[in-house]
């Protein structure tokens, strides 16, 4: 075997090491992600996950911080008019 495959065969073994590596990483780091979606209140599983976009990751965390406001508001107003209601209540 001459010096120049021995250097591309070295080259190659490199490069699927470095696959091997990348991808463990890619799979710690989308069980990681949905662990925190999770926690946001977004269920998805990693083999969903990998094939979204970031783009769509975001617009999800998005429409989920969204769906919480309008949630979060609706309690408040909701409690607000309870207190107003107790508030006229005593006030007879």
């Amino acid at each position: 075997m001459s010096r120049e495959e021995q250097v591309i065969e070295e080259k190659l073994e490199n490069l699927l090491n470095a696959i091997i590596i990348y991808r463990d990483v890619e799979k710690k780091a989308l069980q990681r992600i949905t662990e925190l979606l999770a926690k946001k209140g977004i269920t998805v599983s990693t083999s969903e996950l990998s094939k979204m976009d970031e783009q769509a990751i975001r617009e999800k965390l998005r429409e989920t911080a969204e769906t919480r406001r309008q949630e979060e508001m609706a309690v408040a107003e909701n409690h607000a008019y309870e207190v107003r209601e107790e508030e006229r209540g005593c006030r007879r």
